[in-house]
């Protein structure tokens, strides 16, 4: 996969307080680096993306859970709080720790956060 990062993190946070303070925008260099990621034309690989990105509107073990594979030894679930705002999910970890996957859960019509996510889909 391609992903850009920052040159400069000063320079990055420097044209955001800029354009942030002064409505004004600053050229911010780039670099361009190859760095593994999934390969989305296999199956496996994309059946256990759905899973866990269906676990995002589960608590494990509770609900709607779909196993992943073994593979993925650890899983944190994060906002899941009585008050939470809508904004949920699980993060995944690979058994070698070189991976991590973070599922974020979307916009429920109906239960306990789907007004605050319709809020926030509004904002």
């Amino acid at each position: 996969m391609t992903v850009y990062r920052p040159r400069s993190l000063a320079a990055l946070h420097h044209a955001r307080l800029r354009s942030l303070h002064q409505a004004e925008s600053e050229i911010v260099e780039w670099d361009r680096f190859e760095v593994p990621g999934p390969d989305v034309e296999d199956r496996h690989t994309l059946a256990q993306l759905a899973r866990m990105a269906g676990n995002a509107y589960a608590l494990n073990p509770r609900g709607n859970w779909y196993e992943v594979d073994k593979a993925w030894n650890t899983s944190y679930p994060f906002g899941w709080e009585d008050e939470a705002d809508g904004f949920r999910g699980h993060v995944f970890l690979s058994s070698d720790n070189s991976t991590v996957v973070l599922s974020i859960k979307g916009t429920t019509l109906n239960g306990p956060t789907s007004k605050k996510d319709q809020f926030n889909d509004n904002l």
